[in-house]
């Protein structure tokens, strides 16, 4: 997996689901704390190797500011519909100068994935992208 590019999905993202890097959207990991935050963590597996493309895969990790579901389900409900708008696999999205997503497809939608250790609801989803490195 390349930190580029989970550095510029997570960017693309941001832009796409009107949310704020460092703010309202991480990479990575959830940062500390109990407020609304939503994390892209590489899961550090690939379905198999491509000879062209990159192949990635990811979660989507959405933690409420508390118990409740409705806030952080349509946090990830958004994300999933910026990556994933017509419920079928998306295809040549121009991520950034550097990557072009070939191919976006959801492993499976959103769903609560339950309280964490601070009572928090937690809503989770994974998605694969094969991505291709634009040459310089």
């Amino acid at each position: 997996m390349s930190a580029s590019l989970l550095a510029d999905l997570v960017d693309y993202l941001a832009t796409q689901a009107s949310l704020v890097k460092g703010t309202s959207l991480f990479l990575g990991s959830l940062p500390e704390g109990s407020g609304l935050a939503t994390a892209i963590v590489p899961t550090g597996g690939a379905s198999r190797p491509y000879s062209v493309c990159l192949a990635a895969t990811f979660q989507v990790l959405t933690r409420g500011a508390d118990a409740g579901l409705v806030t952080p389900l349509a946090r990830a409900w958004a994300i999933y519909d910026a990556l994933y708008p017509s419920r079928l696999p998306r295809r040549n999205v121009m991520l950034s100068t550097e990557w072009k997503l070939v191919l976006v497809d959801a492993i499976q939608p959103p769903a609560d994935a339950g309280l964490n250790e601070a009572g928090r609801r937690i809503v989770s989803w994974n998605f694969q992208v094969k991505a291709l490195k634009r040459s310089a």
